[in-house]
């Protein structure tokens, strides 16, 4: 499995409409994307603008699919919330959630 690793910082008067957009568009773009798996979201419990997005993918090559055709659209959509962006990539070793365990 894969999963893309993408931490932001969100501007904070806009910090709503990022997670509205997040729960609502994206994660429904993510859902019909071949391969995707899951999405985990997180927000930093010291500073509530700092924010992660983990979607883990069954393969390498189904998230180099996404990144290539569909997420410089999701990227799009979210950057008028957030001031800075980073997108990492690794391969999952592990997982104990129900979709995660299944495909490993």
């Amino acid at each position: 499995m894969f999963a893309r690793v993408v931490s932001a910082t969100l501007n904070p008067s806009k910090a709503n409409e990022f997670r509205s957009t997040v729960t609502g568009q994206i994660e429904n773009t993510l859902r019909s994307q071949p391969g995707f798996l899951e999405l985990i979201s997180l927000t930093s419990e010291s500073d509530s603008n700092k924010v992660i997005a983990v979607s883990i993918w069954r393969t390498r090559q189904d998230a180099e699919k996404y990144e290539s055709a569909t997420a410089s659209r999701v990227l799009a959509q979210v950057k008028p919330f957030v001031s800075e962006i980073k997108v990492d990539h690794y391969t999952v070793d592990t997982g104990t959630g129900k979709k995660i365990a299944t495909a490993a």
